[in-house]
């Protein structure tokens, strides 16, 4: 994750959106530059996201969870679930201002955000490493930046669901088929 020491906007390349508690999740580093006013319109039919809406705060919490991340834990303890989330969503933020730090800072459904911070006190020492996440409600929508993006999701077809619309799909065609004969 470390390529270098910086001290302006990093954005780790796009690995792809993943699938989490059946939900995909759009990299937060996707829909950087866009305020929460201007997502609203991008997420209407025919916008940039069509299909996908802000993910809740359960929804986000979850995803922490499930990569490992526990807020009854230090934040010592919680540095590798933190590194794998920043895998996973990718880095909106980095400085090098006093402690190295890497965040994936973004907004959910209500519009205040979500930050996923690990800081590495010191760099070659991964023993040393800080990981957190947690609510930020700033009181007000900041303007649109390369340092926030949005936590997107759209939900994912269960595989029963799936295959039981297969299956009523078959069966409408097998009766129309009867029917023309």
């Amino acid at each position: 994750m470390l390529t270098a020491l910086v001290s302006s906007a990093m954005v780790t390349p796009a690995m792809g959106n993943f699938i989490d508690g059946g939900l995909e999740w759009l990299m937060v580093t996707d829909s950087i530059n866009l305020g929460f006013e201007e997502m609203q319109v991008q997420l209407q039919s025919g916008g940039t996201f069509e299909g996908y809406r802000h993910a809740t705060l359960d929804e986000t919490w979850t995803l922490a969870s499930n990569f490992g991340y526990n807020p009854d834990l230090t934040a010592l303890e919680n540095a590798v679930a933190v590194e794998n989330l920043h895998e996973a969503l990718g880095t909106t933020f980095a400085s090098s201002a006093g402690t190295l730090q890497f965040s994936t800072l973004g907004y959910i459904d209500d519009g205040t955000r979500f930050d996923i911070v690990l800081q590495l006190p010191i760099p070659d020492d991964s023993s040393t490493y800080l990981g957190e996440a947690y609510q930020t409600d700033l009181g007000f929508l900041p303007p649109p930046s390369n340092l926030i993006g949005h936590y997107l999701v759209r939900p994912i077809p269960e595989p029963a669901h799936l295959a039981a619309i297969l299956g009523l799909l078959a069966l409408s065609f097998l009766i129309r088929r009867h029917r023309i004969r």
